[in-house]
């Protein structure tokens, strides 16, 4: 069904294609499969290794976000989910409700940000400690990007810079994406990517 998102680590990249994550070996190419199967979960739940793990797309598909140097982290029906690339271990990660299509997650570090657009809320996790703690629930906003320096977020009107600390919000800019609010968002050098 095609690649959903990309994560490089340890000289490989991963993937999700359909319901499984795949890792590309960078130098011979070679394709493997990290975690997954074939067929679709119907609960969600945490798996102890690849050959017993399942992810649920019937709401929204498996997407790679990106990785804290450790591990792999995607989003699917249940939620935002944790992948051991070693073992193919998921771990289901127990933040907020994000079982939407429009839910979006970046990571910068040992942070993860992430927005349930049905609650218009902005989370910012720190994957050592599982501290939560809510930067901002006061817009409606839409695909979410992170660097070492900002937050960046994107809805049908506008682009945000975003403080990574206190949520408020630095600099605005208009956007024209036709009423199409972007579903992903990658900050990269000087650059921000959307997809919509």
């Amino acid at each position: 069904s095609g690649a959903n998102g990309v994560a490089v680590l340890g000289g490989a990249t991963y993937t999700a294609n359909g319901n499984m994550i795949a890792r590309v070996d960078n130098s011979s190419r070679e394709v493997t499969r990290v975690s997954g199967q074939v067929n679709s979960a119907d609960l969600c739940t945490s798996y102890p290794s690849r050959d017993s793990a399942l992810f649920r797309t019937d709401y929204a598909p498996l997407r790679v976000v990106g990785t804290d140097g450790r591990f792999i982290y995607a989003t699917d029906t249940c939620g935002i989910r944790r992948v051991d690339p070693e073992t193919g271990a998921v771990t289901t990660l127990p933040y907020g409700n994000y079982r939407t299509s429009t839910a979006s997650v970046a990571i910068a570090g040992q942070y993860l940000y992430a927005v349930d657009n049905s609650d218009s809320g902005l989370q910012k996790i720190d994957l050592n400690s599982g501290s939560n703690d809510s930067l901002n629930n006061n817009h409606h906003l839409g695909a979410v990007a992170a660097d070492s320096n900002f937050v960046w977020m994107v809805n049908t009107d506008h682009i945000f810079k975003i403080d990574r600390n206190t949520g408020a919000i630095l600099k605005q800019w208009p956007v024209a994406v036709q009423g199409h609010a972007p579903t992903a968002l990658l900050s990269v050098g000087n650059y921000l990517y959307a997809s919509q």
